[in-house]
């Protein structure tokens, strides 16, 4: 049967194929203040078939008390200490073999001693750090909406998409936004090397460049790719890592020098799932997924009668009139090879180590198991070299 995924209740996380979850957890978010804590979560599975799950966090500050289990149970989650002067979060994720689900961990800064964003740069240029100075003051959080913005307001968080997916002309050492939404590079990124005189847009974790994390590598040696170490992006000491953050000045068609750009955390992706309209679409014939902002009505005379869930626009200015959000399915790149695939594979600023970084992932193929079009996830960690797309921000006030 069609389904429509912007019709999905917020109550229903991550879920890719049915209106209703397999598994459960409670709380589904958790605010612990800046000196940690421990607290508990709930367990409900409704899998009889299978009632056996698996729990994971993308952050290296959180720990687990257990990592699987079977039936409904409960496991504690302990905090560490914030030992900077800024929130921070992670997103536990628990699955069973049908769905999976997140909780959050929301962590208060820490005031009294703890490292400022306005340290090293700014600390994510505006993601976390421009609350409390971040960048040189909070810079980014000073700039406003213009016409034509892709202006997504999350409550208390208020965000600005960048006009197009991150690219880079290795041989010019020339970055851009591309021109239009839907606009890739596709099988060109084969051609990746340091001195490729063309545009790429698929990139390791964290390759912005800085402590000889290239744009252009193509080592599968996960070690040689962004912080090095059980960091992330917007970690004290790490923001340079993060593109917009170590290039943001030097992107050609920047709308504004003075906006500081930097990359989502996954719980934001997650968050945005959970409580925006979305859909697979064919944007001036390039397949990807379309974001809508809390609240807007979608036009369901813009529904293609294909036979999966899609919509199919020919005209720019319908994303560009109502502030949408529009990601192409760019695929992924590993080593010299790019996989299409119409898949859409995303960096977030989060990443381990051992684990690798986190991705954004969509399909816009069917699902043989599940028997549905679309299946929408924030990944598990994957490899570090895998060359995803980026796809920046600016944080508003």
């Amino acid at each position: 049967m069609r389904k429509l995924f912007y019709l999905v209740l917020p109550m229903v996380l991550f879920t890719a194929c049915s209106f209703s979850s397999s598994i459960l957890v409670s709380p589904s978010k958790q605010e612990v203040p800046a000196e940690g804590a421990v607290y508990t979560v709930t367990i409900i599975t409704a899998n009889e078939e299978d009632p056996s799950w698996e729990a994971e966090c993308d952050s290296s500050w959180v720990k687990l008390s257990k990592h699987e289990g079977s039936g409904d149970d409960k496991i504690e989650i302990t905090v560490s200490k914030n030992p900077k002067n800024v929130a921070r979060s992670a997103a536990v994720k628990f699955s069973d073999s049908k769905n999976h689900v997140f909780t959050y961990v929301l962590q208060k800064a820490n005031t009294n001693g703890g490292k400022s964003g306005g340290d090293n740069g700014g600390d994510n240029g505006g993601n976390e750090g421009g609350n409390e100075g971040g960048n040189e003051g909070g810079e980014s959080g000073e700039s406003g909406v213009k016409k034509g913005d892709i202006y997504f307001d999350l409550g208390d968080y208020k965000i600005v998409f960048a006009p197009g997916n991150l690219q880079y002309n290795p041989a010019k050492d020339e970055w851009r936004f591309a021109p239009h939404q839907y606009d890739m590079i596709g099988y060109d990124n084969d051609k990746i090397a340091y001195n490729y005189n063309g545009w790429i847009d698929l990139f390791g974790w964290g390759t912005s460049g800085y402590m000889g994390s290239e744009p252009y590598l193509t080592t599968k040696d996960d070690t040689e790719y962004g912080p090095k170490g059980d960091y992330e992006l917007y970690d004290n000491g790490c923001t340079e890592y993060d593109w917009g953050v170590h290039i943001g000045d030097k992107i050609t068609n920047n709308p504004d020098k003075s906006y500081k750009w930097y990359s989502l955390e996954s719980y934001i992706w997650g968050y945005m799932i959970d409580h925006c309209p979305y859909t697979l679409a064919t944007i001036c014939g390039v397949q990807g997924c379309l974001f809508f902002p809390i609240g807007f009505e979608v036009d369901k005379s813009k529904l293609s009668t294909e036979d999966y869930l899609h919509m199919i626009i020919n005209e720019e200015s319908y994303l560009t009139d109502n502030g949408l959000l529009f990601l192409p399915a760019a695929g992924r790149r590993d080593g010299n090879t790019c996989i299409r695939e119409t898949t859409g594979w995303y960096h977030t600023a989060n990443g381990t180590q051992e684990k690798g970084c986190v991705f954004l992932e969509f399909y816009s193929e069917r699902d043989a198991e599940q028997q549905d079009w679309g299946v929408w996830t924030v990944g598990e960690p994957k490899g570090r070299h895998i060359g995803g797309s980026v796809r920046l921000v600016r944080e508003v006030k």
